[in-house]
């Protein structure tokens, strides 16, 4: 009866914990909608939703590092994983590496054409979405990042100024 326990104890342990690695369905990829911020959590289909916010992307039986979101971040009890080179660029094998949007002229908002402030990623942020606010020709969001970012620059000396701001 013991080797039946021990058989039976083994059995379970082997199926859990090859259980654990896909617990979840798939990859859920979070990208902002002024496309500055990328993640990616474990989730099932029916949990990876949009909003006025982000749009997604869902990978059905992959991880996120099968996505290119090899960098593990965990803050307020949520679970993230983000690309290894942070959270504005998209994972490798992410549906939105090649995302852009374009201009009101028809030519690319493509972050690859951002000449502006980096070293503080938080203020740089805003800086960010100036540029592609400015480049889809919305002048609300122009403002409403330049005031943040002046909110920045009042709080930090020496903090560059945002030329998509002028």
């Amino acid at each position: 009866m013991k080797a039946l326990t021990k058989i039976f104890l083994l059995l379970g342990i082997i199926t859990l914990s090859s259980c654990e690695k896909y617990w979840w369905q798939g990859a859920c990829e979070y990208a902002s909608k002024t496309r500055t911020n990328f993640y990616c959590e474990h989730q099932s289909s029916s949990d990876c939703k949009g909003s006025s916010y982000n749009d997604v992307s869902f990978h059905d039986g992959e991880t996120c590092s099968d996505v290119g979101y090899s960098t593990k971040s965990s803050s307020a009890g949520i679970t993230e994983w983000v690309s290894p080179s942070g959270k504005s660029h998209p994972g490798y094998a992410s549906t939105f590496k090649n995302s852009s949007t374009s201009s009101t002229n028809g030519t690319s908002c493509s972050l690859d054409n951002y000449s502006g402030p980096t070293t503080d990623v938080q203020s740089a942020s805003f800086c960010k979405s100036a540029f592609l606010y400015k480049c889809q020709g919305n002048s609300a969001g122009v403002t409403s990042s330049c005031t943040t970012y002046k909110q920045f620059q009042d709080m930090t000396p020496g903090l560059p100024t945002c030329s998509y701001c002028n």
